[in-house]
C-alpha cells in the first residue's frame, strides 16, 4: 500500500512522460487521417441485370453505356476507352424443338475514371436474334397445264443481317393434272429462325385443239334456153353450140388451229418492288415494320431526333416497362430505286428479351 501512495505522488519525470505519449498517439492518429484524406477514390461501376443486345445491332458508345450501366449506383467521373460488342454471334439460340439453347454469355472490358484514378471492370451480356427472315414472291399464282415451276427463280428469303437465307419449298405440285395445289415456303436463317408462308399454285385445265367442219363448195345451177349447156359458160364455135370444160374447184385450205390462250397475269400496284401488293413508295422494313416508333429520311435526322424521343420517354413508366435505349435501321422502300428510311426503334430488355414501343406506345416482341 505504501509503493502504491508513493508511486501516486506526482513526480516531474511522470508528468513529462504523459505528456509525450498524448503527443504520440495524437501524432499517430493525425497521421492516419491524413493518409485516408489523400487516398485517391476510386470509380465505382454497377451495371444492370440482363443485358441482352440484338444480333447485328450497331449502337454509339452513348447508347452501350445507357444500356449497360445502373447510373444511380454508380460514381464515376467518364468512361475512358472505346466499348467493343460482339453482337455477330449469339449467344441465345434456338434448337431443333424451338427451345432456348444458352450457351457462354459474351464478356467485355470497360474502363472508368473518377477525378483522375481509372479503374478497369468487366461486364458480360447475351445477343439474341429476335428478327425473323422475310420471303418474297410467294403469293398465289396460276400456271399453264404441263408447264415446269422453278420456285427459286421468284421466291426469296432474306435476313436482315445476314442477308439471303435459306429457303425451302415444301408440298405436293403436278402440273400434268389440273387443280389447285397449296404450297409452304419456309425460310430460315443463320441462328434457327423461321419463317413460313403459305400460297397455292392453280394448274389451268388443258387447252385441246379443235378442227373446224369443211365446209362444201356449192354448184351453180344450169341454165335453160336455145341451146343446152352444162353448170359451165357457153362458148361459140363457127354459129354452133359447144361446152366448154370445166374449171378445176381450188382445194379448201385447212383451218390453222387456235393458239392456247395465256393465263391472265394479275395487275400489280408496284410490278418492281418488294411487295408488289403494296405501293412503290411505301417503305418495306425488312424487320418486321411494327416494330418501328418512326421514320426518318436520313440516319442522322433518326439520331438526332430519335435521342430528344428517348430522353423524353426514358423515365417514363409504359405499361410497367420503361424504355433503356433507342437504335436507328436503315429500311428500304418497296422499290428500291426510290432510295431508304430510316427506321427508329425504342427498346426494353426484359426478362424474356426484347420488347419494342410502336407507334401507338405498346409493347410488342
Amino acid at each position: 500500500m505504501e509503493k502504491f501512495k508513493k508511486w501516486l505522488e506526482p513526480t516531474k519525470n511522470k508528468v513529462i512522460a504523459g505528456f509525450v505519449t498524448v503527443a504520440v498517439i495524437a501524432a499517430g492518429g493525425f497521421g492516419i487521417w491524413s493518409l485516408e484524406q489523400t487516398k485517391p477514390i476510386e470509380p465505382v461501376i454497377v451495371f444492370k441485370e440482363n443485358i441482352v443486345f440484338e444480333y447485328g445491332e450497331n449502337l454509339d458508345q452513348e447508347q452501350i453505356i445507357e444500356t449497360i450501366i445502373d447510373t444511380e449506383k454508380s460514381d464515376y467521373t467518364k468512361i475512358s476507352g472505346i466499348i467493343n460488342l460482339d453482337t455477330a454471334n449469339v449467344t441465345i439460340k434456338l434448337d431443333d424443338h424451338g427451345s432456348e439453347d444458352l450457351s457462354d454469355k459474351h464478356k467485355t472490358p470497360i474502363k472508368a475514371d473518377k477525378d483522375g484514378t481509372e479503374k478497369e471492370f468487366e461486364f458480360a451480356y447475351d445477343v439474341k436474334d429476335t428478327q425473323s427472315p422475310v420471303i418474297e414472291g410467294a403469293e398465289d399464282i396460276e400456271t399453264p397445264f404441263g408447264s415446269e415451276l422453278k420456285f427459286e427463280e421468284f421466291i426469296t428469303g432474306t435476313d436482315p443481317v445476314d442477308g439471303k437465307t435459306k429457303l425451302v419449298v415444301e408440298g405436293e405440285l403436278d402440273t400434268s393434272k389440273a387443280g389447285q395445289y397449296e404450297m409452304k415456303a419456309v425460310a430460315t436463317d443463320n441462328n434457327g429462325n423461321k419463317t413460313e408462308k403459305v400460297f397455292v399454285v392453280t394448274v389451268l385445265e388443258e387447252e385441246k385443239e379443235v378442227e373446224e367442219p369443211t365446209t362444201p363448195t356449192p354448184e351453180t345451177p344450169s341454165n335453160t334456153g336455145g341451146g343446152t349447156s352444162s353448170t359451165n359458160k357457153p362458148s361459140t364455135n363457127g354459129g354452133g353450140s359447144s361446152t366448154k370444160p370445166s374449171e378445176n374447184p381450188k382445194p379448201i385450205e385447212p383451218s390453222k388451229p387456235e393458239e392456247p390462250s395465256k393465263p391472265a397475269e394479275p395487275s400489280y400496284l408496284c410490278p418492281n418492288g418488294k411487295d408488289k401488293n403494296k405501293p412503290c413508295d411505301a417503305y418495306v422494313d425488312p424487320v418486321n415494320g411494327y416494330l418501328t416508333y418512326k421514320t426518318y429520311s436520313n440516319m442522322d435526322l433518326c439520331k438526332t431526333d430519335g435521342k430528344k424521343v428517348y430522353d423524353s420517354l426514358k423515365k417514363e413508366n409504359i405499361d410497367g416497362k420503361d424504355v433503356v435505349r433507342y437504335s436507328c435501321t436503315e429500311v428500304g422502300l418497296n422499290d428500291t430505286s426510290k432510295g431508304s428510311f430510316y427506321a427508329l426503334r425504342l427498346i426494353h430488355n426484359g426478362d424474356t428479351g426484347q420488347w419494342y414501343l410502336n407507334p401507338n406506345k405498346k409493347w410488342v416482341q
